[in-house]
């Protein structure tokens, strides 16, 4: 499978990022979107962990009301 790149702005990043990390260009575009997918999944989870606790706490509270 081939990845084409239009916008060369991207080719340029991952060329950069590829040189400081002293990797090939596949492996530095792949680390960079495991590490962003893995913050994205954490916030995402975080968010969900975050609205539970948040209606837990309404429900306590509307108990306590009643």
């Amino acid at each position: 499978m081939s990845l084409s790149f239009e916008d060369g702005e991207i080719l340029d990043l991952a060329r950069e990022l590829a040189s400081f990390s002293g990797e090939s260009l596949v492996a530095a575009i792949r680390t960079a979107l495991e590490e962003k997918l893995g913050r994205e999944r954490l916030l995402r989870g975080a968010d969900r962990n975050f609205a539970s606790r948040l209606e837990r706490l309404a429900e306590a509270q509307e108990a306590e009301l009643v």
